[in-house]
Order: structure tokens, then C-alpha cells, then sequence
């Protein structure tokens, strides 16, 4: 644009020069043309979407006969799980179907259930804290819509850290004399314990023996359930607390619910499973809790229960209390179910309210333990996929997100993708994350503070670019950091083999592009298009640092790539991808000095950007105006673009309602009028008067239009001895009058640095001195 145009004549002037310029003051005026680029956020089709997140009818159910009653009466303390599970066979489908409290919609894509890993469908249990056998999942069978591939993350503990039991327990090296003595001792009863009997047998029992009087009766079970919740919060009795009797009185209450648990109605489990994790529930149980939840949440007409109930607060807090190698399977359908219900806007804040970005940030530490084998790390894989696809979609919620930037889960994220970068659903997840977290500011700067996360997307991209879904994120992730940032800008581009592979993937995705059009009978909006997009915005924004963009305007491959792409497709269908690259080549041509591809391929730009201007008269249009803004500061394209009357167009242009489109071709026209050929066009097209116009109808809105409107004069009447001959009486006359009122009266608003002061008052003097002096010479040559 202006800032590329140079303000003078191909002739030297002594008598004719402008007042000096500081050098700051021209390379501030010319980079404004430089600039990075907005774009649209990945096209992501509806279907893709849905099966990303959806929630199928349940295929299976979890009732009383899963749940161990040995497990909540006989704590074991002495048992330590060990930190790597043994291998089993996996469990056969469980049988019945769970219908959700209201219809639940058939549109939802269905993908495959978590494959369960215990070794027998009856989960009874001698000891509450045994470990679960798990068998070590095959990476292949990961998927984005499958429940074993949607992981969620864990603030884990190590176990022998969770207060599994209360009762008191005999030692271990009393002789058995006294062993026996000590097993007879009975506590004093204290009167605390004395209040919590009492208040047992008078409130709760009734209720535990109506629950299970009321077994057919839905509605009163949800109101028994409901109030038997109020009872035992109120009274402190929820949890693993009170001793040997506190022991006997959780079982209990847990031995009436699991027989509960038969029944299909979502809003009573629901109940029923939040009493039962309050009761800090281990080892099968928790885990089909977990699977009972899951199978609810698939139902997306269920979410509203969830929000009623408060069962996300219990289930992050055991989640939070749960060792992923241990147990493994808990945390997978734990997660699954956040993962589901962080789907629903309205959840997002409820689960951001239950410590769940902790949660995240747990398990993301443990996952990536430089000291983790590969079979835990492949065990890791599951719980991953289900946690990035939770962090996705509460990524996506404005409230949700901003909790998340504040939390360590960036941070985290980044040797997380290290470590699992060949694992293509891991890396695809996080580049969703990261593509959502970036929207912000906050959240790019949190990305930009941790320099080794561009080299992994650069790596992650190199591995996974031929996957279409994953290669628009980071490249869309890319841009966003790069977008107002020149370390980010330098760091990118000096990292090894960056430039090379952003090329390679525009000549890859561009032969995707025609292949997929050769199929279509008409042009529709593509992965393969969307790619493109997003890759230019990268080169367009790194061309914006002043020692990246002369580097990349010397790349010649660079440059092919994108004239091949812009002379082969049409502004009209593919009017993003242009404009892109259309920018990029303004951002570039700035930089185009003596010895570079570019001064080397400015006809060639030139002669396709005119195939262009000749098929859109929108963006498009001024996005070339403002590239042979900056290519017609060299004679060879000046010549061209007037053989191929270019600068006619550019006369016509000047009658624009777009101001914009009027200052580029101001721009192009200061520099085309060097020349005397082109001087006589612009004077055979009316183009003086155009100018004039402008001037009036503009010049007091615009101060640095109304400059290029006067440099476009100066230039054209370089050799002016006769006002009236060269300008036109009418047209001399008028800008006469017009450059006497504009620098004589001082406009208010206008400071001493103002364009009014530094960029148009100057021209305009000269340009106004010049006029008169023809006036008073003309009778001389008479």
C-alpha cells in the first residue's frame, strides 16, 4: 500500500525534494502494510462432531448382583496393592439396557462401549482394596468415539494414603493370650456415640427398612433416597467414619442400596449412586458405580439430573483419591463420564466447581513420569483419550476455559504430547484442546511462555500431517500463536525443517484438493481446503517479522507453492484461500530487494494476480491492488502492468465507494506515475479529476488519503509549466482553492504529530507552491 510506495519520480528533482524524514518515521508509514492474519476456526462437519462427543442408547446395565457386600463389611488394612496389575480376560457384554428418565434421541452416533477388563462378571470381593486385574489394551483399538479411548486425568494418591478403614484392628505381635483379652474389650460408649445410635435407630433404620418395603414404588423410593441423603449428611454419617460401628452402619445403608440398584430409573440410581459415593466406596464397587454412571450419562436427557443431584462433586473427589494403575478401569469409566456430561454447557461450570482442572493436572503429571514402562504407558493411552476430550469440550465454554489457563494443564499438555506424540488420537485430542484454549489471550500466552510446545507441534505435525483433522488444528494452533508475537514468529521458523514441511504440506494437500474436486460434480467446502487455509495463515504471519519475511521472500519454493495454488483456483469458490495468499504475498513483496526469487518472479506474480482482478471485485480486488502497490516500485512491473493496462484499472478505481480500494490504488498510481506512458493514461481517463474529487470529498476524513492523493499529483505534474494545459483549468483552480483551505486552517482535533501535520501538510505545500509558481510563469511564455 502507501507504505511501499515510494514518494518520488524515476528523475532526480534537486529543486523538487520533500522536506527530510526520519528513517523510523518511513519504515513505521511502509510496515503498515505487513500484517498478520484472522481466520475462521477448523471446519468441523456436523457428523464428525457429533460422534465425537455423542451419547448412544446403553447396551448394558449394572444391578445389585454386581456389587459386593464382602467389600463394605470386612475392610483390610494390611493389604498393599501393587503397582502393576496382572492380565485377564475381558468381561462379555453385561446384558440389560438402561432406558434414560425421558426419550432419549436415535440421531446420536453409537460408538463401541470401554471394553470392561475384569475376569468375571461377578465382581464379588473378599478384600475392599484388592486390586482390579486389568489386561493392557491394545494402542490399536483406540478410538475418538469409543469409551476406552475418551480419558480423563486424575489428581491421583497413592493408596495406602486413602482411609480405607476405621475399625480397630488387632496387632499383629500381641501373644494370643492377650490378643483374645483385647478382642473381648468392648469401648465405653461416649455420649456422642450414644446421640449417633440413637439418632440411627430412630431415623435412619426406618428409612433403610422402607426402601426396601418400597421396592416396586419409584417415586417413593426417590423421595426415601432423597431424604435418607439430607439424614446422613446432616448428621456427619456419610463417608468411612465411627469406628467398628460406623463400619457396620455403612454397610447397612450400602447392602439396602445395591439391592436397589435393579431398577432402571435414571433419576434413583442417580440418588442411589450419590449416597454410595459419599460412602467412599472402593476396589468393584466404585468401579461399577463408575460403569452405572457412565451408562447414564451416555442419555444426554439424564445431564440435567447429574446438575440436580450433585453427583459430580463425590465422583472428582474419588477419582481424585484413585491410583490409575490400580485401578485403571475406574478411572476410564470415571472419566467417561465427565468426559460425557462436559459435552453440555451448562455442566461446565458445575464441573469446574468440583476441582476437576486438578484432577486434570494429576493424572497429566503421572502419565508422562519419565520413570513409566511401556505397558503402563499404553494403559495410560486409554485414560489419556477420555481426559483431552473432557479438557476439549470444556475448552470450548468461555467460564470453563479461563479456569483452565489459570490451572497447570498447559504446562502439563506439553510433555504429555512428547511423550505420546505417535499416538494419533492422543496428539488429535490435544491439538483440539489446544486449538480451543488458543482463542484467548490468555490462553496463547500461557502457550508462548512454554517454548518446547512449537518444536512438538512442528513434530506432532510432521507424524500425523497426513491425517486432514489433525493437520488444520496445529496448523490453525500455529497461526493463533504466531499471530501477534515475533519470538513465536523467529522461534517457528528457525526451528529445523519448519519452513520445508509447511511447504511440503501445501504441494500434498493441494493435489488432495484437485483429486477430491475431479470426484464432486459441484465445489463444496473440504478438509483438504481448510488445510491450505490454515497453512498460508501460518507463512503470511511469519512473514510479518522483519528478518523472517526477506528470508522466506528468498524461498523460491515458497513462492512457487503459492502462485501454482492461486492460478489454479477461482477467487469466487475459493475466496479465503486467496485472500491468504494474496496477503502473504503483500507481506513479502514488501521485502523484495535486488537478488531475491521474489524480484525474480515479480512478472510472473503480477501477470496472475491480474487473472484475479479480472474475476472478483471485492476483497480480492484490493488485496492485489495492494501487492502491486509494493511490485510497482520496479520499472519492469510497471511496464507490464501498463501493457496489460493495469494502471486503467487503477483510474477506475479511484471512483470506488470503498476507501480502502481508493488508498491502494492511490498507492499503485504514486509509483506508476514515474512514467510518462502512464502519466498519459491516467490524464486520458479522467484521472485528474477523479483525484480531485477525492480530495474534496475525502481529504478532511482522511488525512493520509488525502497525502497520497497529492503525492499522486506531484509525481504526475513533475513537469509542469502550465497549470491549466497539464491538470485542467477547472481541475487546477479547484485543487487550488482546496490545498489553500486545507493548510491554512488547522483542523481542532489535530495534533502536532498528527497526519494532518506530518504527512499531508508537507506534500501539500509543495504541491500547492508548485501551482502557483506555473501560474505566474505563464504569461512569460506567451
Amino acid at each position: 500500500m502507501d507504505g511501499t510506495r515510494s514518494f518520488k519520480s524515476s528523475k532526480k528533482r534537486s529543486s523538487n525534494i520533500l522536506p527530510a524524514r526520519t528513517s523510523a518515521q518511513i519504515i513505521a508509514e511502509a510496515r503498515q502494510s505487513v500484517r498478520a492474519l484472522p481466520t475462521g476456526r477448523p471446519f468441523t462437519p456436523a457428523d464428525i462432531d457429533k460422534q465425537s462427543r455423542g451419547r448412544p442408547p446403553s447396551v448394558y446395565s449394572i444391578g445389585a448382583r454386581h456389587f459386593s457386600d464382602e467389600q463394605i463389611s470386612r475392610p483390610n488394612t494390611s493389604h498393599k496393592p501393587s503397582s502393576r496389575p496382572g492380565t485377564s480376560q475381558k468381561l462379555p457384554p453385561i446384558e440389560k439396557s438402561i432406558p434414560s428418565s425421558s426419550t432419549t434421541s436415535s440421531k446420536h452416533a453409537k460408538p463401541t462401549p470401554p471394553t470392561p477388563m475384569q475376569s468375571t462378571v461377578n465382581l464379588l470381593q473378599d478384600d475392599p482394596e484388592q486390586e482390579p486385574c486389568n489386561p493392557v489394551p491394545a494402542p490399536s483399538s483406540y478410538s475418538t468415539t469409543t469409551v476406552d479411548e475418551q480419558t480423563t486425568s486424575v489428581n491421583c494418591r497413592d493408596r495406602d494414603q486413602i482411609d480405607t478403614t476405621s475399625s480397630h484392628s488387632v496387632p499383629s505381635k500381641l501373644p494370643r493370650s492377650q490378643a483374645s483379652t483385647h478382642m473381648k474389650k468392648k469401648p465405653t460408649a461416649s455420649p456422642k456415640m450414644e446421640e449417633v445410635d440413637s439418632y440411627w435407630e430412630a431415623q435412619i433404620t426406618p428409612l433403610l427398612r422402607d426402601l426396601d418395603e418400597s421396592a416396586s414404588d419409584i417415586a417413593r423410593l426417590r423421595e426415601l433416597s432423597g431424604t435418607l441423603w439430607s439424614h446422613l449428611e446432616g448428621k456427619g454419617l456419610l463417608g468411612r467414619t465411627g469406628g467398628d460401628a460406623g463400619t457396620k452402619r455403612r454397610a447397612a445403608v450400602l447392602k439396602c442400596l445395591f439391592r436397589l440398584l435393579d431398577h432402571t430409573d435414571s433419576h434413583l440410581l442417580l440418588r442411589l449412586a450419590r449416597v454410595i459415593l459419599a460412602m467412599k466406596v472402593t476396589g468393584k464397587n466404585l468401579l461399577n458405580t463408575c460403569k452405572l454412571l457412565f451408562n447414564i450419562s451416555r442419555t444426554e436427557a439424564n445431564d440435567v439430573l447429574f446438575s440436580e443431584e450433585q453427583v459430580l462433586c463425590p465422583l472428582v473427589e474419588l477419582l481424585r483419591e484413585t491410583d490409575p494403575l490400580v485401578d485403571m478401569d475406574t478411572m476410564v469409566y470415571g472419566m467417561g463420564t465427565i468426559k460425557m456430561l462436559s459435552g453440555n454447557k451448562g455442566l461446565c461450570e458445575i464441573l469446574v466447581g468440583t476441582g476437576v482442572c486438578s484432577l486434570f493436572t494429576g493424572v497429566l503429571q503421572r502419565c508422562s513420569e519419565p520413570s513409566l514402562d511401556d505397558a503402563s504407558k499404553t494403559r495410560y493411552a486409554n485414560l489419556l483419550v477420555q481426559l483431552t476430550i473432557a479438557l476439549r469440550s470444556l475448552s470450548e465454554n468461555p467460564a470453563s476455559r479461563l479456569e483452565i489457563v489459570k490451572s497447570d494443564v498447559i504446562s502439563l499438555l506439553c510433555p504429555v504430547l512428547e511423550t505420546y506424540l505417535q499416538d494419533k488420537d492422543i496428539v488429535f485430542n490435544i491439538a483440539r484442546v489446544m486449538s480451543k484454549l488458543t482463542l484467548s489471550k490468555d490462553g496463547v500466552e500461557v502457550v508462548q511462555s512454554c517454548p518446547a510446545f512449537l518444536p512438538l507441534l512442528l513434530q506432532a505435525l510432521e507424524y500425523h500431517g497426513d491425517n486432514s483433522e489433525t493437520a488444520v488444528r496445529i496448523c490453525f494452533v500455529l497461526g493463533n500463536l504466531s499471530a501477534d508475537h515475533d519470538p513465536t514468529r523467529e522461534l517457528l521458523y528457525f526451528t529445523h525443517g519448519a519452513i520445508p514441511l509447511l511447504n511440503d504440506l501445501c504441494t500434498r494437500y493441494f493435489r488432495a484438493e484437485k483429486a477430491h474436486l475431479k470426484k464432486t460434480a459441484e465445489k463444496q467446502p473440504s478438509r483438504e481446503e481448510d488445510v491450505l487455509i490454515k497453512l498460508v495463515r501460518v507463512m503470511a504471519n511469519l512473514t510479518v517479522h522483519p528478518s523472517v519475511g526477506p528470508s522466506i521472500a528468498n524461498n523460491g519454493d515458497t513462492l512457487r507453492n503459492l502462485l501454482m495454488i492461486l492460478g489454479a483456483v477461482s477467487p469466487i469458490t475459493y475466496e479465503e484461500l486467496v485472500l491468504n495468499i494474496l496477503a502473504t504475498l503483500n507481506n513479502i513483496s514488501f521485502y523484495a530487494g535486488l537478488g531475491s526469487h521474489l524480484v525474480e518472479m515479480q512478472e510472473d506474480i503480477a501477470t496472475v494476480l491480474l487473472q484475479v482482478i479480472l474475476q472478483d471485485t471485492g476483497d480480492c480486488l484490493l488485496e492485489c491492488t495492494r501487492v502491486y502497490g509494493n511490485l510497482s516500485r520496479h520499472p519492469n512491473v510497471r511496464k507490464l502492468l501498463h501493457e496489460t493496462k493495469v494502471d486503467e484499472i487503477m483510474a477506475t478505481l479511484l471512483d470506488s465507494e470503498r476507501m480502502e480500494l481508493v488508498y491502494a490504488s492511490c498507492g499503485v498510481l504514486i509509483n506508476m506515475m514515474a512514467d510518462a506512458p502512464c502519466r498519459d493514461t491516467l490524464a486520458r481517463k479522467g484521472g485528474v479529476r477523479k483525484l480531485v474529487d477525492v480530495l474534496r470529498d475525502l481529504g478532511c476524513e482522511d488525512w493520509q488519503l488525502a497525502s497520497l492523493v497529492c503525492k499522486t499529483l506531484w509525481n504526475f505534474s513533475e513537469n509542469l509549466t502550465d497549470a491549466s494545459s497539464c491538470l485542467g483549468a477547472e481541475e487546477a483552480d479547484e485543487l487550488t482553492q482546496l490545498l489553500q483551505t486545507y493548510t491554512e486552517n488547522h483542523p481542532s482535533s489535530e495534533d502536532v504529530n498528527s497526519p494532518w501535520q506530518t504527512e499531508f501538510v508537507p506534500v501539500a505545500q509543495l504541491l500547492l507552491h508548485r501551482i502557483e509558481q506555473a501560474h505566474t510563469q505563464q504569461p512569460h511564455h506567451l
